[in-house]
């Protein structure tokens, strides 16, 4: 850190590496942000304080020892709150390039801090490193309650204190779905916790430990009801000439067995594109076979509009495929094929969801 500005507050927490950790930290960043009159992104900060405190505690946290939060935020106009997690293990700290997929063992996390706070990094100390993320120009609703009590109640403290800015670089930004990913809002919130919740249940489900982290990220595929739960959140639709959600027949349209990256990958173009979209193919049997294949979760149909036409016409144009279907290539790598009456997309991964 090495910029000082005195109009900033800071709060910092000490906790220990056990679960109940990540809600404890969570909490008291709630408070933080109640207490200094935050209002806008709220929950967008919440959800990467959830994140980085589990990343923390999963793989930065040695037996015996435990990680510091601090909070900052910068009380000039278009100020900027900054969240750090301090732990004290080693290891490299980076999202990865793609989406996790079934067998990885983690990355999901870090995946939703790049996608939903404006910037990221990592920075050494001895020992261990430092995450963080920042949120520009937060809006403060109300003026900031008093912040000069101390207090120490699971071993955290309030200050007021110098906040600044670190030097090092971001490491890994992810590859963006959309040129310029501006749409930020509830929903976005909604919908990104609920993929949140879909890959840390396990990890947190009776029975498993910190030590089964491994497992916790097997699961990669969704349930027809998990995958329409998202969908819902992000304001999607769905539909089928047959009125039904069967896989097995034809006129249905089917969630069942889709990969979680295709249904995250079909939220972020939701928001990314602001346009209404209804799915009108999934998993069901009938479309054609192989290893990208509907069948196997990879694809969606999605019913054309203007909005949505419109806006895949801004991806790399690459040729027709073998069928004569026009493609578009994302800049994540996905493909959107104009079949006439609907668009078939190849999601290879989330698309920077």
């Amino acid at each position: 850190m090495d910029k000082i500005n005195q109009l900033s507050l800071f709060r910092e927490a000490f906790y220990r590496r056990e679960r109940r950790s990540v809600p404890a930290a969570r909490a008291f960043a709630a408070e933080a942000l109640r207490a200094w009159g935050v209002v806008g992104r709220r929950d967008d900060v919440l959800l990467c304080v959830s994140e980085l405190a589990t990343n923390a505690l999963l793989h930065g946290v040695p037996p015996g020892r435990g990680f510091r939060m601090h909070l900052a935020l910068d009380k000039g106009e278009g100020g900027a709150l900054r969240v750090e997690v301090h732990d004290s293990g080693g290891g490299d700290v980076r999202a990865p390039a793609r989406c996790p997929q079934g067998g990885d063992s983690g990355g999901r996390g870090l995946l939703l801090v790049a996608e939903v706070a404006d910037d990221w990094g990592v920075r050494r100390r001895d020992p261990g490193k430092v995450v963080w993320c920042e949120f520009a120009a937060i809006s403060v609703g109300a003026q900031p309650l008093a912040d000069a009590r101390r207090t120490r109640a699971h071993s955290s403290r309030t200050t007021a204190a110098p906040a600044q800015r670190s030097t090092a670089p971001p490491v890994a930004r992810i590859p963006q779905e959309a040129p310029h990913m501006t749409f930020r809002s509830t929903t976005t919130l909604r919908t990104v916790l609920s993929a949140l919740v879909l890959t840390l249940s396990v990890l947190f489900a009776p029975g498993f430990g910190l030590a089964a982290t491994q497992d916790a990220y097997a699961v990669s595929k969704l349930t027809h009801a998990q995958a329409t739960s998202m969908f819902s959140s992000a304001g999607i639709t769905w539909s089928s000439s047959g009125g039904c959600s069967n896989r097995n027949v034809s006129t249905c349209t089917s969630f069942d067995q889709l990969n979680l990256a295709t249904a995250q990958g079909a939220v972020t173009l939701r928001h990314a594109s602001g346009c209404a979209i209804n799915i009108t193919g999934g998993t069901e049997t009938g479309h054609a076979s192989g290893t990208y294949s509907h069948w196997n979760g990879y694809k969606l149909d999605m019913g054309k509009s203007t909005c949505l036409t419109n806006y895949i016409h801004r991806f790399t144009y690459i040729g027709l495929r073998g069928d004569g279907a026009p493609q578009y290539k994302s800049g994540s790598g996905n493909i959107y094929a104009d079949e006439g009456s609907h668009w078939d997309v190849l999601y290879y991964n989330c698309g920077g969801c």
